[in-house]
């Protein structure tokens, strides 16, 4: 009996895993976006110029790098679990704006996010 018991621990504990890898990724995404909001703020000039905007390019490597946790988590677990979860980009990306962008987050924004938080939370039971 003991055995059952450490095997459904242990598979609780990956699938947390996969959970865990996919906020990563929204996190990293996250962090794209701002990137790639950065970077086009400053596109003008010449052709060259706006090719080889390092904020852009910052941007879209992290997205790549996001979308690699992603397919990770998306290879073992189930996407009714995972793509929800990818919500809380939403999240990240106006806490991120706020404080970098200094972006406003009002009452609605706020609330929201806390409908977001909910979701996930009613989600993953």
């Amino acid at each position: 009996m003991a055995g059952l018991a450490l095997s459904g621990w242990v598979i609780s504990m990956v699938k947390w895993y996969f959970v865990a890898l996919i906020i990563i990724a929204t996190w990293i995404g996250a962090y794209g976006a701002l990137y790639l909001k950065k970077g086009a703020r400053e596109l003008k000039g010449s052709l060259i110029q706006k090719i080889t905007n390092k904020k852009i390019w910052s941007g879209l490597m992290l997205y790549g790098l996001a979308s690699v946790f992603s397919l990770m988590a998306l290879k073992y677990e189930n996407v009714s679990i995972i793509y929800p979860l990818t919500s809380m980009s939403y999240i990240w990306v106006a806490l991120l704006s706020k404080k970098y962008l200094k972006e406003d987050l009002n009452k609605y924004k706020i609330i929201g996010i806390a409908l977001i938080i909910l979701g996930v939370v009613l989600l993953a039971k």
